[in-house]
């Protein structure tokens, strides 16, 4: 069988090879066996043994860390120390390879968890859930399916472990993942069993279902037991005897025995059948604490059944005890706090950057004012001086002959329309300076309002522009102008 599995390794690898598929920058060979890990992991791996991971790139020694890790777990080898996988997550912890970093920091807390180190496990699983993209519904389903079965094997009667096996769910269902979305269901059914009865129901025949349609032998008795177990909280003893005895005839093989053994024995202890009841109960063999504690359970229900209500208590108080001890002894509480200490540093990180956020919006917002009140000041100082202008020229303008302020009341239009233009145009003074010499252009071809200021300037400086052009033969006309309207009194501007 490895054989044939071997055979069909070697043959996709070698049509990745031939279409050139995946090229990704990592080595072929690589993406061939990444790509068979949910194939058969077993392939996987017998490509990745026959690859020299030294003769390789970095990058591609990371990779084949990574996948090396990957198939180990899928195929329940011994991984003795997490070596292999420190490699992947300290290369691609410094990379830009999003996927493969979630991947490697996920397999490192799985690594963890395997060596009994919980706590640890769980600060890798929240980093990998950091780290994934939002839409890697694939990796972010497994990362929280993985966190739920540390919450539930560590005994956190919390149901947190329900929201995890829920939000895993979710992710499943987006991508049809119907095989991951089974195992979920199973879980969340075996939690709710014991504390809600109708969502126990309604998750576990979701599953049986589910499972039918994949044809998951397996699956469909393992939920059927857990239907049992339902029955059994909800007191429904003999729908709980039929069906355990259609597992006992139809699917042992598929089912853990001493379960199935308690639970028939309960069943018939309760409807007064004591020494069938006692039948079942001499085939469970107990094999480590949470099975003595349902061996216990067993006991006390043939007992209180039998009317020996001293012995039925004694029973259940050494169930309790029993299962007090494993509580305490759990890291349910130390893995809860690992979750919330690490989703506050969180938390306090998307609040340090809105503040950041928030603050550069609030100093950009002043500098906008200052610019805006700098604006503003400029164009009311450029509007004032045109004021300024207009009313010098009207003071000569009424000092001027009727004849001449004709073309005064035509400038000084004309500088109204100055002031609108500066309104318009205050900002782009490139604009401005284009459409005011545009006027004065036409005015100093037509020689009119500087023939008149010259006129008035003349008049009252006894012939001064005379004497200009003749001591001063230098000065262009527009010199000239420019002299004139100085001693009219008008701004330099």
């Amino acid at each position: 069988m490895r054989k044939f599995w071997l055979h069909i390794a070697l043959s996709c690898l070698c049509l990745t090879c031939l279409a050139g598929c995946g090229n990704s920058g990592y080595d072929r060979r690589l993406v061939a066996a990444d790509s068979l890990l949910t194939l058969s992991a077993d392939s996987a791996r017998a490509v990745l043994r026959a690859i020299d991971a030294d003769r390789l790139s970095r990058a591609d020694r990371a990779y084949h860390a990574l996948l090396s890790t990957q198939a180990a777990y899928k195929c329940f080898d011994s991984i003795p120390s997490t070596a292999t996988i420190d490699r992947a997550v300290d290369y691609f912890s410094s990379g830009s390879d999003r996927e493969k970093l979630t991947r490697s920091l996920l397999y490192k807390g799985a690594v963890l968890s395997e060596l009994n180190r919980k706590t640890e496990a769980m600060e890798f699983y929240k980093q990998a859930e950091e780290a994934a993209s939002p839409t890697d519904y694939a990796n972010l389903g497994y990362i929280n399916l993985r966190m739920a079965s540390l919450y539930h094997e560590s005994y956190a009667e919390n149901e947190i472990d329900i929201d995890k096996y829920k939000k895993a769910y979710k992710y499943y269902k987006i991508i049809d993942d119907s095989v991951y979305q089974l195992k979920c269901l199973n879980n969340i059914g075996l939690i709710y069993r014991t504390c809600n009865i109708d969502s126990a129901y309604y998750y576990i025949y979701k599953a049986i279902n589910l499972a039918k349609a994949l044809n998951d032998k397996k699956c469909i008795f393992s939920n059927y037991l857990l239907l049992v177990g339902v029955y059994y909280t909800d007191s429904l003893y003999l729908e709980q005897k039929n069906v355990a005895l259609n597992i006992l005839n139809n699917g042992l093989n598929y089912v853990n025995p001493n379960n199935l053994y308690n639970y028939l024995s309960r069943a018939y202890a309760m409807i007064g059948k004591h020494d069938s009841a006692r039948i079942f109960l001499n085939k469970v063999v107990v094999n480590n604490d949470v099975e003595k504690i349902s061996y216990l359970i067993t006991k006390r229900d043939i007992e209180k059944s039998c009317g020996n209500y001293q012995l039925a208590m004694a029973y259940d108080c050494a169930g309790d005890s029993l299962a007090k001890i494993i509580e305490d002894n759990s890291p349910r509480k130390q893995l809860s706090n690992i979750e919330q200490d690490f989703d506050d540093v969180t938390n306090h990180k998307k609040d340090s950057i809105i503040n950041s956020i928030r603050t550069a919006l609030v100093v950009l917002l002043i500098i906008m004012l200052i610019v805006t009140s700098g604006l503003t000041a400029i164009i009311i100082k450029n509007k004032k001086r045109l004021k300024n202008v207009i009313s010098k020229l009207e003071e000569m303008r009424i000092q001027a002959s009727e004849k001449e302020q004709q073309s005064f009341s035509i400038f000084i239009e004309q500088l109204g329309n100055f002031i609108e233009i500066n309104s318009k145009y205050g900002t782009r003074l490139d604009k401005f300076y284009e459409k005011f010499m545009g006027v004065m252009n036409m005015q100093r071809k037509s020689r009119g309002i500087s023939q008149i200021i010259r006129n008035y300037v003349d008049t009252r400086n006894i012939g001064i522009v005379r004497r200009l052009s003749l001591d001063f033969p230098k000065l262009t006309e527009s010199d000239i102008d420019v002299i004139c309207m100085l001693l009219c009194g008008l701004d330099t501007s």
